[in-house]
């Protein structure tokens, strides 16, 4: 072939430089190249063609042809830093659109080829919006392809031609089935040719179709569907073609992603056994061909879930889990090299893949379920089903037990119903002693997830069966069971001392032991975990057991000093602080001192970036501080030197080429135009040194002062710190103990009062200005945008309220209001769906058994959960400043109320209550005179459709029921919250809030049941008839299960009822249920040291025949086995009842 045009020299040498190993010649290229698109991009463009074309004898080389055309697909790309098309003349855009054809099907060089597609797809994009845009703007386009398909005299060219169809198939897709059945036919031929390549091409065409188009023109396509499974199974058959299958899965992947519905009625009959055979085949020479079936079957589940669990579907479903389960199978067989790895950092990588997908998958299929709320009704029955004729099965291994087992520890997870909890720690139990290693590791980490899953319930109802299973698996000859087994017990946290109490003996013993013996560094970490959780559930009970743990915990310190043992030695710190904890300052405060010691110097020596100690050693420092309290300050002035200098490091201006070549993973961010970064492991430990300093603040209180400056000094600058959001954000929240503080020392006259108020004004100084630059214009309200506000004024609220009364003056309180419209009004909702305000620092949810998964469904940044988090900041100035709120800023809010609830949306009425809500409870009676705007609103929305709705409206009636003119419409709500508890309270009993849908109806129902106690205790005469009936409602749903606040605020008023000796409440028929709420409540989340000791008081004045009679007259909790769980509260009750009722 000919050369058909000659490069310039000068731009083959820039596409040279381009592609050499060299970082600084690239980087001079680059430059260059930022020139040329800034200052002659036409003449740039027409340069490239040409090296593009010279693809003839004695041309351009195939990778600068190749540079070339990247480059050329960057210059039409809009995202791209590189484009420029928009500033092309007429000529060199017609070039392209002319030039770039001819490399689609000339040039000898199949990536080169590959490109031209994608530049092709990138300029139609550029010139249309549609199908008659593009005609206008390059009509030669579609007829040359039409054409060469049409021709069909070159395989290669055809699929060429078929792919950049498929690139801009949304463009021209629907016009071209719109316009007859010319398109379908062209597919069906192509489909049916003889080239494997065209077939594939055709195929991923009409998925794309599928996938990008509208259903009402995507029916005829529907007909293909046949001969697209027909073609892929031609693919399976033939090793030769497993890349065009491969690509072939992957479309359909996509389409069953978008569009599962279509596939419903259109073939999945057909390929379903097709998937499921390709993913039992195990002869395929890439491995991605078997798991993209299996990815195909998964995306066909996940759109079609609902359809699955339905009786018709259930058959898929059996056949998908019996599928992960079979590749679950595929592990490693010999014990010996499996134990050998125990120490390993992924100690289960002997194993093939497909164990860790399948295993994977069960847990993708179980959380689907859960969302559609067909756990439990559909998978969980199918799932032991499947598992029990496994088991069954004449063929059946210790493969096919582990299995089983594994697939239950996926699982798990999702599970509401306490039920389903009981049946997997009754199918795992009989695992834990199998003849097989790794059936019993795997039992016993199954056990260990479902504790952690279901904390507290497993850990109190089921501790008697799960405790001795641990102790005899400690005892187990395999080093990895008997770790497995330790680790199972570190996941039951909320053991009750009577379950301890029998085997505190034989549990410390064997721990004690392991932990000496050094067997493997995975087994003695794993025991100074259980040996924390053991010390901290068992309180007293471990007192005789802290003078042996200690010693050998201050030797394991001292002597793991190799670098392998840096997790080691920081566990060991971990346990040492945590047992100090429990044991309290008294015991602890010798070994804490010797203790600190250590710390202290590993502090001032520093640490290195991948130190796994550094974050150990902060985290235990600060509980050694809890201990010790304020004898802990002689320790600060070694210490905080250290912890402020980590503090110092600021971002440097780091250039954008090259990226900085470090082995540690390095942030940036763009600030203010210039390019900004710190280690990642800097701003890490930056991270943990202000968490440490808020704990030596709170642990010294207000003998901190005299540290104060320095450390402001230093947390200043990191209220503005760009290049980590989350230093920024634990910045902020220092400061609020830095204030919280500062009013101590005033209040203990250690400091002047005023300093608080300098305190105060320097932060909110800082913040309102940088909250302020917050666009005007919502479409710039990006991600970061949003999460930095919201940051910011959940800070700003913490600050106002440690700061107290009498800080703030009426202009401050105005400057502040007017500060919180603005950025109220500039965060504005469109067509989004209520959602839940995100938690104050003071709450949180009574079962928090699932931490990190709360911690990302409440924490999540929206604009919704923004205006939540600035409307605290006017609670706050409520609670702080009240009648100057009430004078300069209420009536300001109470016309954003009146605004919200005029626009209707869901959104905008969530907000509108959760602002009443505020300003009911924060100002009582100053609130009346504007109830007309919203107290209807609320009664009638607590029976809304919308959780969060009637959420905050039970909220504000429940606020509002305290003050007399409420007796109007006391009746009505009653009657309300009654039809909400009716509704929703046994489901709220039985089941644990999973999912964010599930945590929004809880709450729900925990706000209706405290509404509802504060209506009856508040308006007993205006509740309508009988009051009996609404304190028996109330009564019977008690004690509120999810949200942490509203737990101990229902508790309280509770006790205060039973102390003021109400009738209704301390009547005979009632005392046993109230009793029981007590023992249900008492040492739980939904309780604190004061409400414990005051119900135990209670409880033992109820009177002798009550305290024991109790036992026998306390209804099991739902699913409960052990009503012995309730003890604790009668054994204190009675020891304070000795000295009330004689002879108890």
């Amino acid at each position: 072939m000919s050369v058909m045009s000659v490069p310039n020299q000068g731009t083959c040498e820039l596409l040279r430089a381009f592609i050499s190993p060299d970082g600084a010649t690239r980087g001079a290229a680059e430059e260059r190249l930022e020139q040329a698109i800034r200052g002659a991009p036409n003449e740039l463009v027409k340069e490239l063609l040409t090296v593009l074309l010279a693809f003839g004898e004695n041309g351009a080389p195939a990778e600068l042809r190749s540079e070339a055309v990247v480059l050329l697909r960057q210059c039409a790309t809009d995202s791209s830093e590189r484009f420029c098309w928009d500033r092309l003349d007429p000529s060199a855009k017609q070039a392209v659109q002319e030039q770039i054809l001819v490399s689609l099907i000339q040039d000898p060089s199949s990536p080169v080829r590959r490109h031209a597609g994608h530049v092709i797809r990138e300029v139609a994009h550029a010139v249309a919006e549609n199908f008659e845009q593009l005609m206008e703007a390059w009509p030669r386009l579609l007829p040359f392809l039409s054409s060469t398909i049409g021709a069909g005299a070159d395989a290669s060219h055809v699929a060429a031609c078929l792919q950049v169809l498929q690139d801009i198939v949304e463009l021209v897709g629907a016009e071209l089935l719109k316009q007859g059945p010319q398109a379908v036919t062209m597919l069906q031929t192509c489909l049916g040719a003889p080239s494997a390549e065209v077939q594939g091409a055709a195929a991923r065409l009409a998925l794309q179709m599928v996938e990008d188009l509208e259903k009402d023109v995507t029916g005829p396509i529907g007909a293909l569907m046949p001969t697209v499974f027909t073609v892929m199974k031609g693919f399976a058959v033939a090793s030769e073609h497993e890349e065009i299958l491969k690509e072939t899965l992957e479309s359909l992947i996509s389409a069953a992603d978008e569009e599962p519905e279509f596939f419903k009625e259109n073939g999945l009959q057909q390929v379903w056994p097709l998937l499921l055979e390709m993913c039992r085949a195990d002869h395929w020479g890439d491995a991605q061909v078997r798991h993209s079936a299996m990815e195909a079957a998964m995306s066909f589940f996940e759109g079609l879930c609902a359809d699955f669990c339905k009786a018709e579907g259930q058959p898929f479903l059996e056949q998908l889990i019996l599928l992960n389960l079979e590749w679950m199978l595929e592990v490693e067989e010999n014990v010996d090299t499996w134990t050998s790895s125990a120490d390993k950092e992924d100690e289960d990588e002997l194993d093939d893949d497909l164990v860790g997908i399948g295993e994977e998958n069960l847990d993708r299929m179980a959380q689907q379920c859960a969302e559609k709320e067909a756990l439990e009704e559909a998978f969980m029955p199918t799932l032991f089903k499947v598992l029990r004729a496994v088991l069954a099965a004449p063929t059946s291994t210790w493969k096919h037990v582990r299995s089983c087992v594994m697939a239950v520890s996926q699982v798990v997870e999702y599970i509401e119903e306490e039920a389903w909890v009981d049946q997997c720690i009754d199918f795992l139990v009989p695992h834990t002693s199998h003849a097989h290693p790794r059936v019993r590791y795997s039992a016993f980490t199954a056990v260990g997830q479902t504790a952690y899953d279901h904390d507290p319930y497993v850990a109190e109802t089921h501790a008697e069966t799960v405790l001795p299973l641990i102790l005899a698996g400690l005892d187990d000859s395999n080093i990895r069971v008997a770790t497995s087994s330790a680790s199972a017990l570190a996941s039951m946290e909320d053991m009750d001392e009577e379950d301890l109490e029998p085997h505190m003996q034989e549990l410390m013993t064997k721990l004690f032991t392991r932990l000496k013996h050094s067997q493997s560094q995975a087994m003695q970490e794993t025991c100074l975990s259980a040996i924390a959780v053991v010390g901290e559930a068992a309180s007293d009970l471990f007192l005789p057991y802290y003078k042996e743990i200690m010693p050998a915990l201050k030797e394991l310190i001292a002597n793991s000093s190799k670098d392998h043992q840096k997790s080691l030695r920081g566990k060991a710190f971990e346990c040492a602080s945590l047992l100090g904890e429990g044991v309290g300052k008294d015991a602890f405060v010798d070994d804490a001192h010797g203790i600190m010691q250590i710390m202290v110097h590993y502090i001032q020596a520093g640490f290195e970036a991948d130190d796994q100690t550094r974050e150990y050693v902060h985290e235990a420092a600060g509980r050694v501080a809890g201990v010790l309290g304020k004898d802990f300050k002689p320790y600060m002035p070694a210490l905080l030197p250290s912890l402020l200098k980590v503090l110092q490091q600021q971002p440097k201006e780091v250039p954008a080429w090259p990226v900085p070549e470090d082995d540690d993973e390095f942030t940036q961010v763009l600030s203010d135009g210039k390019l900004l970064g710190l280690k990642t492991a800097v701003l890490d430990e930056m991270g943990e040194t202000l968490q440490l300093i808020t704990s030596l603040m709170e642990a010294l209180e207000e003998e901190f002062v005299e540290f104060l400056p320095a450390t402001c000094h230093q947390l200043m600058p990191l209220l503005d710190f760009p290049v980590s959001e989350d230093v920024q954000d634990k910045a902020n929240a220092t400061w609020e103990h830095v204030v919280h503080c500062a009013r101590s020392a005033a209040e203990n006259g250690k400091c002047e009062p005023a300093i608080v108020g300098q305190l105060v004004g320097e932060f909110l100084k800082c913040t309102v200005t940088m909250m302020l630059k917050l666009p005007d214009d919502p479409k710039e309200h990006g991600p970061a945008n949003l999460s930095q506000l919201q940051a910011q004024a959940s800070a700003m609220a913490g600050v106002i309220k440690k700061a107290g009364r009498n800080v703030l003056s009426k202009q401050d309180v105005l400057n502040l209001v007017q500060v919180l419209k603005t950025l109220l009004e500039r965060v504005q909702i469109e067509n989004e769906p209520a959602e839940a305000a995100p938690k104050k620092k003071n709450q949180g949810k009574a079962d928090d058994s699932d931490d990190e998964e709360s911690d990302s469904d409440e924490g999540s940044v929206s604009r919704q959960s923004v205006r939540f988090s600035l409307v605290d900041v006017a609670g706050a100035l409520m609670r702080a400043s009240r009648e100057e709120f009430a004078e300069v800023g209420l009536s300001i809010f109470m016309g954003l109320v009146r605004d919200l609830l005029q626009k209707g949306s869901d959104s905008e009425r969530g907000l509108a209550l959760y602002i009443a809500d505020e300003v009911v409870a924060c100002l009582g009676e100053l609130s009346v005179p504007y109830w007309n705007t919203f107290m209807e609103h609320a009664c009638n929305s607590i029976t809304d459709k919308t959780a969060v709705i009637r959420q905050h409206a039970a909220s504000v009636v429940g606020h509002g029921s305290r003050l007399p003119i409420f007796a109007q419409i006391a009746g009505v709500a009653a009657s309300q919250l009654a039809r909400v508890l009716q509704k929703h309270g046994e489901r709220h009993r039985r089941r644990r809030a999973v999912n964010t849908e599930a945590k929004q109806v809880a709450a729900s129902v925990d706000a209706s049941i405290w509404a509802l106690g504060m209506i009856c205790e508040h308006q007993e005469k205006n509740v309508g008839g009988d009051s009996t009936g609404a304190w028996q409602m109330w009564l019977s749903h008690m004690p509120p299960r999810y949200d942490k606040e509203i737990g101990q605020k229902a508790s309280a008023q509770l006790l205060e009822l039973v102390v003021k000796n109400h009738p209704v409440v301390t009547a005979n028929e009632q005392l046993p249920r109230v009793l029981a709420i007590f023992a249900d409540v008492y040492k739980s989340k939904n309780s604190n040291s004061v409400l414990d000791k005051e119900m135990a008081s209670a409880v033992a004045r109820a009177g002798e025949g009550s305290v024991k009679g109790l036992a026998a007259n306390l209804p099991e909790r739902p699913m409960m086995q052990h009503p012995c769980s309730h003890l604790p509260l009668l054994d204190i009750a009675r020891s304070k009842a000795s000295s009330i009722i004689p002879g108890l």
